[in-house]
């Protein structure tokens, strides 16, 4: 029983540098994805889709900093870890979306090795 507890204490015992790098990482990616919805030349870009042409306009996300970061922080969480939340509607915003799921899998991959040799430590040690 008391080793059943430490396994699953150890899923909460992430390093923070770990958890600092995840966020650092996801607030550089909610600010790019930003600037890329904002961006005037990415509203000249050709429409991938009808209905809009940047994800703000597509989404209907309000045009103030709180609101844009909140919807730019969710989005590079959810892509970062699995499925992105918002469809690119541009080029410029699928190019960036290509780039970004490549450094999700770099760094999902980064967490589960974390997770896997902490729960390596702790059944050694235990």
């Amino acid at each position: 029983m008391a080793g059943l507890l430490r396994s699953k204490l150890t899923l909460f015992s992430l390093s923070p540098q770990a958890v600092a790098q995840f966020l650092l990482i996801a607030h550089l990616t909610a600010c790019v994805w930003i600037m890329l919805g904002t961006w005037s030349e990415n509203k000249k870009a050709p429409c991938l889709y009808e209905g809009g042409c940047s994800w703000p306009e597509k989404n209907k996300v309000e045009n103030d900093t709180g609101t844009m970061y909140l919807n730019g922080l969710y989005f590079a969480m959810s892509s970062l870890l699995k499925t992105p939340s918002f469809v690119p509607y541009t080029i410029w915003e699928r190019l960036f979306l290509i780039f970004e799921q490549m450094l999700g899998v770099v760094v999902f991959s980064q967490l589960l090795g974390t997770v896997n040799a902490i729960m390596s430590g702790k059944a050694a040690a235990g």
